[in-house]
């Protein structure tokens, strides 16, 4: 991925201005994240959030009979951020789709970085903001899938209030996402 001494890779991270980056590293500890380890199961408690700096990670439902649904992926562009809102258990469990690596931050490490470093809550406020867009731009992407298959176009069978909301709301999105890769510089710059 890149040279040790530049780690961590997590653009997240990356994101973070270098004195504020360089008093968070000794608290994250590298780890290897094998295919399908669970990271964070449901209801479990919340000990560690996990800062990708390869692979993916699959955020999933758990449903009483154990099977699960898929509710988004985590990349290097994020984390695994329940603890952002203070939470103490996990409400969805956290495995890994695609082997690589990832920082680990423990809860009180990552709850006193909220508390005490203003750039750093701030930019999690902002990830997490982003990441709920994305989730309801995809909830909208599937709520039209049933029009696409019967050759009409969701603006031409879904009410138009709905379509300006949709539009709106991939705009903003948008808009955030790319607020947010401005401020990720690439590992090394």
């Amino acid at each position: 991925m890149g040279d040790p001494s530049s780690w961590p890779w997590n653009r997240l991270l990356l994101a973070l201005p270098s004195g504020l980056l360089k008093r968070l590293t000794p608290e994250l500890e590298r780890i290897h994240c094998d295919r399908e380890q669970s990271l964070i199961d449901a209801d479990s408690v919340l000990d560690h959030v996990f800062f990708p700096d390869s692979g993916v990670i699959s955020v999933v439902a758990v449903y009483a009979d154990g099977s699960i649904i898929e509710m988004a992926t985590i990349g290097r562009e994020g984390c695994t951020g329940e603890a952002i809102f203070g939470a103490k258990s996990s409400s969805a469990r956290f495995f890994v789709q695609i082997p690589g690596s990832a920082a680990r931050m423990s809860r009180s490490a990552f709850t006193r970085a909220m508390r005490s470093m203003p750039a750093f809550r701030n930019l999690m406020n902002a990830y997490v903001h982003a990441f709920l867009e994305q989730l309801m731009i995809s909830r909208i992407a599937i709520g039209c899938l049933p029009y696409l298959g019967n050759g009409r176009t969701p603006s031409t069978h879904l009410p138009s209030k709905y379509m300006k909301a949709t539009k709106a709301t991939t705009t903003s999105a948008q808009l955030n996402i790319v607020s947010l890769n401005k401020r990720i510089r690439p590992p090394g710059a």
